[in-house]
């Protein structure tokens, strides 16, 4: 079965002072497209199949989905709230699909190893909605068995997607991915984020620890990979300077003695 991701884009923007978040432009390392753009290209490089949501400016939104080659659903009461949008895009999907994420278009960042994990979790963890955590904190975007569909479209307008994820019985999945709790409510999250688009690629040095404890490594490991870590560190700094460190252990002798003693 297809697994597919609803990007829900119907919103207003309200705190944004007249900017439209899913067409907001974000400077990637790769060159700059737009927080909607990011997220179909997310999901279509990990073989899911976006379909975007879009309500309030409706056809722009349209436009630049079907321009990326996703799936639009059209919300016509946007002004009903997010849980409008989850149920306009189920009702959209096909009967066959298989487990579907529900990604806000303000959360654009997420990594794609965040999604292969919670696809991973997902053979083993079939009938439970899976909650992407960072260090212990849930963020987005969940990704609920295709079963799921039932219990949302049941709630219909009055419903709460926090009410339905705990009725199911959640289960959290570690991720060494920081952005997942990074969204873009006004212009300064804006700005922010848009800084952090260019080192997306890269870990920072709190999500490369969590990554050796998502991934289960050996004490002996970890403290390895951290040597290696600090080592590299300062020749970068050393070359930047112009100094000559290639002989020069004075200036990391413990780290040098433990990537010795560690062979």
């Amino acid at each position: 079965m297809t697994a597919y991701a609803l990007i829900l884009a119907a919103g207003f923007s309200s705190r944004m002072t007249g900017r439209f978040k899913p067409l907001l432009p974000l400077a990637f390392p790769d060159g700059e497209r737009s927080a909607l753009a990011a997220l179909c290209s997310l999901y279509a490089s990990e073989g899911v199949s976006p379909l975007v949501v879009g309500g309030n400016r409706a056809d722009d939104t349209k436009r630049e989905a079907e321009a990326l080659g996703a799936s639009f659903a059209l919300n016509a009461h946007p002004e009903r709230g997010m849980f409008s949008s989850i149920c306009t895009g189920m009702t959209a999907l096909p009967r066959d699909a298989g487990p579907i994420f529900v990604h806000p278009v303000d959360i654009p960042l997420v990594r794609r190893m965040t999604v292969r994990s919670l696809l991973d979790a997902a053979e083993k963890n079939g009938n439970s909605p899976l909650i992407p955590t960072f260090r212990g904190v849930p963020g987005h975007p969940p990704l609920f068995p295709a079963s799921a569909r039932k219990a949302v479209l049941a709630a219909g307008n009055n419903g709460c997607l926090r009410n339905i994820v705990e009725s199911l019985s959640p289960v959290m999945v570690p991720v060494a991915d920081s952005f997942i709790l990074k969204d873009m409510d006004t212009p300064a999250e804006y700005e922010a984020l848009n800084v952090l688009a260019l080192r997306q690629p890269l870990l920072s040095t709190e999500e490369a620890r969590e990554l050796l404890a998502v991934r289960h490594a050996q004490e002996r490991g970890v403290q390895h990979s951290l040597a290696v870590g600090r080592v590299a560190a300062r020749f970068a700094s050393a070359l930047a300077s112009g100094s000559s460190v290639w002989t020069n252990q004075a200036l990391f002798p413990a780290d040098v003695g433990l990537l010795s003693s560690i062979r």
